[in-house]
């Protein structure tokens, strides 16, 4: 009496069943709350930083006055 298992994958060999099932493993999805939840404090530090940084930032102009042509001026920020 012969035991007769059903095999649905006909004449593929061991090594390509492995290989698909890590294609199957290797397929990766983010979700909209996983992408939310890493960008949050990132953006949320970005904007911390910029804010301490804005205080300290001045222009500064400089104007020399021409008679024929008008003001001559420039402006750099400090």
């Amino acid at each position: 009496m012969a035991y007769k298992v059903h095999n649905p994958y006909k004449e593929a060999q061991i090594m390509e069943l492995n290989f698909m099932g890590i294609n199957e493993h290797r397929k990766i999805s983010f979700s909209a709350g996983e992408i939310l939840l890493t960008i949050t404090p990132l953006v949320l530090a970005g904007i911390a930083v910029a804010t301490s940084f804005l205080p300290e930032l001045s222009f500064m102009a400089e104007c020399v006055n021409i008679g024929a042509t008008g003001d001559v001026c420039h402006i750099a920020m400090q």
